[in-house]
């Protein structure tokens, strides 16, 4: 089974440190957890983290009662998808109302015909990644989570679907989601800690952003 997902895929050396590094968290987290059930038992771990998860919301709840409500925008482009398309825009709406937060992608592009579009669990993590940002100090876990709606349009490039490619994900459209979510977040609050995503281009004020080594435009 091994083998037959490393010939699978173009990088196998590369896929194959990536699943060693899955692997090996997941069994870091094994033997963490298996020690902490031997200590204190099953049920005061489980109770444990619910109390730690219903900490973590109500906190992050306060903590977005004192945003102003209103409606928050943000955007982001990608120059090129290495296809032939120019300027992919990532477009989110955030909506602040008491406790709870809306984020809306349903103005984001389509997916195109290249690697650079975003599955939704990665659009999400980028989402979350900077709410946590914007509270620092709490435990960061799903609580934080609870208070947040999500939109996002299948197809779209925040929500591709096969058969196109999502390989560059992370380090592609993957960076404009986070700068959309960062600046609509800006509008709403003076963060203590930001995402920051910074590049070479930026420091030299190169308005071009090459994304894979390689490309001259």
């Amino acid at each position: 089974v091994w083998s037959l997902m490393l010939s699978n895929t173009r990088m196998p050396k590369m896929m194959e440190g990536d699943f060693g590094a899955m692997i090996g968290g997941c069994a870091v987290g094994e033997t963490r957890l298996r020690e902490l059930v031997g200590k204190y038992g099953v049920e005061t771990v489980r109770d444990s983290v619910e109390d730690l998860l219903d900490y973590t919301e109500r906190r992050f709840r306060d903590i977005v009662r004192e945003w102003p409500d209103g409606v928050y925008h943000g955007e982001s482009s990608l120059d090129t998808d290495y296809q032939g398309n120019e300027n992919i825009t990532v477009r989110v709406t955030v909506e602040i109302d008491g406790d709870r937060i809306r984020a809306d992608f349903s103005g984001s592009d389509l997916q195109t015909p290249s690697v650079i579009n975003s599955t939704r669990a990665n659009t999400l993590s980028y989402l979350y990644s900077g709410l946590s940002a914007l509270a620092p100090d709490l435990p960061i876990n799903s609580g934080v989570y609870r208070s947040v709606e999500s939109v996002t349009v299948p197809g779209s490039v925040v929500h591709s679907l096969p058969p196109v490619g999502a390989g560059l994900a992370t380090t592609a459209i993957g960076a404009d989601v986070g700068e959309a979510v960062a600046a609509a977040y800006r509008q709403l609050v003076r963060a203590p800690s930001l995402l920051v995503s910074v590049a070479l281009e930026d420091a030299v004020l190169e308005e071009r952003r090459p994304n894979v080594p390689g490309t001259v435009d």
